[in-house]
């Protein structure tokens, strides 16, 4: 009960009968709310965040196309502990552990990141988050009417890449998977022609990164394409 000094006893009992009056009036109210109805997957999407290539450059961030989602973590046990953005509803094709690459004149060097790259499957659809889990800094949904692109390359005998990429806009977003003698996924960002962002994760399977063994990007929501950028085209890298 509130106190209420230098207040007489009918001011009092005035107080309190206007504040239970107000309760019973907002449970009427809440009462009579309807319920919503549940937003269908094709709603529009109302949420936009920062692109990470722009902030780790200093560049403005720009709006990218995104889904209002509440990203849940999957259970640990079902990636051998390793972290991913997709939901219970969706299935993991990959998630890592981003680490930024920086060449210096002693050669090149990894600096750890929170962020986790995942790539979900939700049916047709193929879902791009990378960030903080909880809190991705970019998500892109590629559909059947808006695919993905991707490139299989073999590279000797033992070295063979699957880079799959979008665009958002003049920025492009290439995920590159090594198989055979390599091992590990890469990031590159490109603005225009010119690379801004080498992410990787390390090639430990387990510890650095987790790739399904069954599951595969639908072929649906992808096409097949030569990368836009030429240093995209020539290899790994």
């Amino acid at each position: 009960m509130r106190y209420f000094p230098s207040l007489s006893f009918p001011a009092c009992l005035c107080i309190l009968l206007a504040a239970c009056s107000q309760d019973d009036s907002q449970q009427q109210a809440s009462q009579q709310q309807v319920t919503p109805q549940k937003a269908s997957p094709s709603a529009q999407p109302a949420k936009t965040s920062p692109i990470e290539a722009n902030a780790a450059n200093g560049m403005a961030s720009k709006p990218v196309e995104s889904k209002n989602v509440e990203p849940n973590v999957t259970e640990p046990e079902n990636l051998n502990g390793m972290p991913s953005h997709c939901s219970g509803n969706e299935k993991t094709y990959l998630s890592a552990k981003m680490k930024k690459v920086n060449e210096t004149k002693e050669g090149i060097k990894y600096a750890e990141t929170n962020n986790i790259l995942s790539l979900c499957v939700d049916g047709d659809n193929i879902i791009y988050r990378y960030g903080k889990i909880g809190s991705p800094d970019l998500e892109k949904v590629a559909t059947p009417e808006k695919p993905f692109f991707q490139h299989f390359s073999r590279i000797g005998r033992n070295l063979s890449v699957q880079k799959t990429y979008f665009n958002n806009g003049q920025y492009y977003y290439y995920v590159s998977e090594s198989f055979g003698m390599g091992s590990g996924i890469s990031i590159y960002v490109y603005h225009n022609a010119k690379r801004l962002v080498e992410l990787f994760s390390g090639g430990e399977p387990g510890a650095d990164f987790w790739l399904s063994t069954e599951l595969r990007l639908p072929e649906s929501s992808l096409q097949d394409k030569i990368p836009t950028h030429e240093a995209m085209q020539e290899n790994g890298s």
